[in-house]
């Protein structure tokens, strides 16, 4: 690599660089990309370098913006108002209000309908967008996958289905609308069983609604190995994605499952279980 260049991070492949020395000149300094043999691989005539995302970096010359490919040819010019950067083969303009997607090609690939949308798309294929003051949640083909009636919409599962809220009560949603209504003062999916709350209780809700434990627990932490620690009257044991109990609830402290184990405390001392709640280790500590 040539003296005199500032060389910015490294991604898929790629650093954008810039003539004028180690730091990055506030003024000045034409960019272009140097690869990871440490090659100048695009020449710098850029006054703007963004970094590639899908194969595609936004690029700034002569007060135009533009995409090129990794072969520094230019794949469109952008002629809307803002163009963010692609993500699973799509990138999120604006047309003076209004926003939608584009394709690799700079074709409007969802039409520009929406007041706001995210910044990624879930798992590839989902991406929340505001219409109004409501969110909902389309697919890559712009289909409605959870409708626009809520006030947030958290990150969709694979199946579309996603976290919502209105009024500041949460609630579980699919393209129909609610499946679980939004009574909750939380809820969280985790390995595809909601932790539910109301008031200072917490439960167990499968994804389709039905309840799997009543909101008795004090706290429900996070699923380990298919198994949550869970704490009732000052006890804890372990819960599977059922709402079955299957370590008792007689224990004083205790960490999450780990490779099959958990470490556990009673009456002072220490011992390892496994996930039917035996004890494995003939001591405790």
């Amino acid at each position: 690599m040539p003296q005199g260049y500032y060389i910015d991070y490294f991604w898929e492949g790629f650093a954008a660089v810039q003539e004028g020395g180690l730091q990055r000149p506030e003024k000045g300094g034409k960019r272009g990309y140097v690869n990871s043999l440490g090659e100048l691989g695009i020449l710098c005539k850029y006054d703007e370098a963004e970094w590639f995302h899908d194969g595609l970096a936004k690029m700034g010359k002569d007060g135009r913006e533009f995409f090129i490919d990794q072969k520094g040819k230019i794949a469109f010019y952008c002629e809307f108002d803002e163009t963010k950067d692609f993500g699973s083969g799509l990138a999120a303009a604006r047309d003076g209000k209004k926003w939608g997607f584009l394709d690799k090609s700079g074709k409007i690939a969802i039409p520009f309908l929406y007041d706001e949308v995210g910044d990624a798309w879930f798992l590839g294929k989902f991406c929340r967008a505001r219409i109004g003051e409501k969110w909902g949640v389309i697919d890559k083909n712009g289909v409605l996958v959870i409708p626009f009636k809520f006030d947030t919409v958290d990150c969709p599962n694979e199946n579309g289905y996603a976290v919502v809220q209105n009024g500041g009560k949460y609630g579980f949603a699919d393209k129909n609308g609610e499946i679980v209504p939004c009574e909750y003062d939380f809820l969280q999916e985790d390995e595809g069983v909601l932790i539910a709350q109301k008031g200072e209780k917490q439960g167990l809700i499968s994804t389709y609604g039905k309840t799997l434990t009543p909101l008795a627990y004090d706290d429900i932490e996070n699923f380990s190995e298919g198994l949550a620690l869970a704490e009732k009257d000052g006890k804890i044991g372990f819960l599977d994605t059922g709402g079955g109990i299957t370590v008792a609830f007689e224990y004083g402290g205790a960490s999450e499952f780990n490779g099959g184990f958990a470490p556990v405390q009673k009456d002072g001392r220490w011992f390892v279980i496994d996930k039917n709640g035996e004890i494995l280790a003939p001591k405790a500590f």
